[in-house]
């Protein structure tokens, strides 16, 4: 992902006008437009608005020279730069060669120190756990093309990732054969590849006299090098869990780190999650929801917090995007929101290196990957070794302690110290008086506390760094939007594309299918908040293209922990032509259920239903709070009337049929 920094020189386009950034105060920008030289001042609040909502976008230049900057406006999402969307073969290369330039770098090694580069490529591979140690020549290759493309890891990738080998076999032979390796591979006698073939041949044989006798299509046979392709593309930790057993596998593909120091704002980000120390109550109905667990991101140089994720799901890779998301997004709207806050919070863009724990969340190659489309680096801590990441694991002490303590609800971490105490009867916190109350405590308390190790003020280390080193952000909000999105893969059709029974179509993914082709598979991103639409890549431009669901009044603002929610009820039942409306049945029951239970006297699980209902602290600060009561309040769009005698089938096939009789 493309990043800018908010320094002299920057072009940002506005109404179809150029505008350099000419000069910077502590409350201001000036702004010069290319032609007139007219100057706009504006503050750094409405700049931040106005970037987030899109009015404002960032040209690919620092020259006020229109002739360059003509024809560097901000093109869509080109796929070269979204590394998710390649095969995890290629993720895992990419993630090989910036592992290897970051450690090189930590250590203070440049590209052209080439006897220095020798003398540490054998510890880092080691350290990483790879079987191939590169040769010097290699790395300084790499690091060249690294360098050259201003530091973005879609550089690194193969040059076969743009290949597309042809489908040799049916979905059907491709199963049956991924269902192979699971049986005849993946198992804890370890079997050889010549030995799982051996067992793949006698079951396809079995199968294809099975399929004979009730006159289906044979299935095809792959070769003994085939199946090795197969497993090699299969997730290598995965497989040797299955093979070795888990202790094993963590053990093999540990990475020892020490700890990482930081030289400038956002140099090293910390990240880890925690429940929190306080039980708090539903918005609109006063019932204890429970515990929430908060994802919260700190800068190590300075010690100011840069974002934070709360909600009643237990921690994952949505609470991590999320966190991550609001950490790289301004923060200026909340003193409008709350104009008791005092102090500003000007802490947020990307990280330079992101350090977590060997948590299994943390590990997935989905956030690895993410980490690298946003031009940065991961570290993990060494297991059992929370020291190396302690001013996280401060954080979380410092807030139950300085916030929480006196705090009606607040509850215990050990059960022996809550003794008869009750936080569930006292706690008096609704989720949007929390959200209001972190944000406080962030900005009044937390970031202008003196440190007492660094004897410094937090966010006077903050704005003395920035001003050595700007921090990068996103060229494009719906860019980090893409990045940080559910990957996913699905055929052309007449209906569209279609997602776990939700279909989307429009005359764009018309065209599409017209330049490639009905049947051709295309990637597409799912936002998890919001199965209102998604964003389909083309495959021959390799742009991202925003498409509707067909059936609005289910899909929008529906999240994808709802959709899974509602499919598990009526997992049986659904077919293709009644699932939508199904669903919304559906929906429509349960709500009446949640309501009936909270009416009633007998006990119920709120915190279930709290995440059902999302909410969260991402909910708030959107301006979109929740409720147990209404766990679907606000997704429901009415549906276009259309004539009873009238069948209306997407864009895709562009006429109307009359109903037979």
């Amino acid at each position: 992902m493309k990043t800018f920094q908010l320094k002299l020189g920057l072009v940002i386009t506005q109404y179809e006008e150029f505008h350099e950034l000419v000069a910077i105060d502590n409350t201001s920008l000036t702004f010069e437009e290319i032609n007139t030289r007219n100057k706009t001042i504006i503050t750094n609040d409405d700049f931040w608005i106005d970037f987030a909502s899109g009015q404002v976008r960032i040209a690919d230049a620092f020259s006020s020279s229109k002739e360059l900057i003509t024809h560097s406006l901000q093109e869509a999402i080109h796929s070269k730069t979204d590394l998710a969307s390649f095969p995890e073969k290629y993720q895992r290369d990419v993630n090989r060669k910036t592992l290897y330039i970051a450690a090189l770098k930590k250590l203070g090694i440049s590209r052209g120190q080439r006897r220095y580069i020798a003398a540490e490529l054998d510890r880092i591979g080691r350290t990483m756990g790879d079987q191939k140690i590169p040769k010097p020549s290699t790395v300084q290759r790499w690091w060249h093309q690294f360098e050259a493309n201003g530091g973005y890891s879609y550089s690194l990738l193969n040059a076969n990732s743009s290949k597309r080998s042809p489908n040799q076999f049916s979905q059907d032979s491709e199963d049956f054969i991924q269902a192979q390796i699971d049986q005849c591979y993946a198992i804890r006698t370890r079997p050889g590849v010549a030995s799982a073939y051996r067992g793949y041949l006698q079951a396809l044989k079995v199968e294809n006299i099975r399929l004979e006798k009730s006159g289906k299509p044979l299935l095809e046979k792959a070769s003994e090098r085939t199946l090795h392709l197969r497993i090699q593309k299969r997730p290598q930790f995965e497989l040797m869990v299955d093979r070795y057993g888990r202790a094993h596998a963590e053990a093999h593909f540990r990475m020892v780190q020490g700890h990482l120091p930081a030289q400038y704002p956002l140099d090293v980000v910390e990240v880890d999650h925690s429940p929190l120390d306080l039980y708090v109550l539903d918005d609109e109905n006063f019932l204890p929801l429970g515990r929430p667990w908060i994802t919260v991101m700190k800068d190590r140089y300075s010690g100011v917090i840069l974002g934070f994720s709360f909600s009643f799901r237990k921690t994952g890779i949505e609470s991590i995007f999320a966190c991550l998301k609001y950490s790289i997004t301004p923060h200026d709207d909340i003193h409008e929101r709350w104009p008791d806050i005092q102090n500003p919070w000007p802490a947020f863009g990307v990280g330079h290196y992101y350090v977590f724990d060997r948590g299994t969340d943390f590990t997935s190659i989905e956030l690895q990957t993410a980490i690298n489309s946003l031009g940065a680096h991961y570290e993990y801590c060494a297991v059992h070794s929370p020291w190396l990441k302690g001013s996280i694991e401060r954080f979380f002490k410092t807030l139950n302690e300085t916030l929480f303590e006196t705090l009606p609800g607040k509850t215990f971490s050990n059960l022996k110290d809550r003794g008869d105490y009750d936080p569930a009867k006292d706690a008096v916190i609704r989720v949007s008086t929390l959200v209001y109350l972190i944000h406080k405590w962030i900005c009044d308390h937390h970031n202008i506390f003196p440190d007492v190790r660094k004897q410094a003020v937090p966010i006077d280390l903050w704005n003395e760094g920035i001003g050595i080193a700007p921090p990068p952000h996103p060229n494009s909000m719906e860019e980090l939007s893409i990045i940080l999105g559910e990957r996913n893969t699905g055929t052309l059709s007449r209906e569209g594309i279609r997602y776990k029974w939700i279909t989307y179509a429009n005359e764009i993914l018309s065209n599409i299918m017209d330049e490639v082709g009905k049947g051709t598979k295309v990637d597409f991103i799912v936002n998890r908040e919001n199965l209102g639409f998604i964003h389909v890549k083309n495959p021959t431009t390799g742009n991202y293209e925003e498409i509707p669901s067909t059936r609005p009044e289910y899909a929008c603002g529906l999240t994808a922990y709802q959709h899974q929610y509602l499919r598990k009820v009526n997992q049986i039942d659904l077919n293709s032509r009644n699932a939508i409306d199904t669903l919304i049945e559906t929906r429509a029951n349960t709500q009446q259920v949640i309501q009936g239970e909270m009416t009633s006297k007998r006990k119920y699980n709120y915190s279930q239903a709290a995440k059902l209902a999302g909410i969260s602290s991402d909910a708030v600060i959107a301006n979109k709070p929740r409720t147990i009561s209404e766990p679907f309040e606000g997704q429901t769009v009415e549906p276009k009337e259309i004539p009873s005698n009238v069948l209306v089938y997407p864009a895709f096939s562009k006429i109307t049929k009359l109903r037979w009789g």
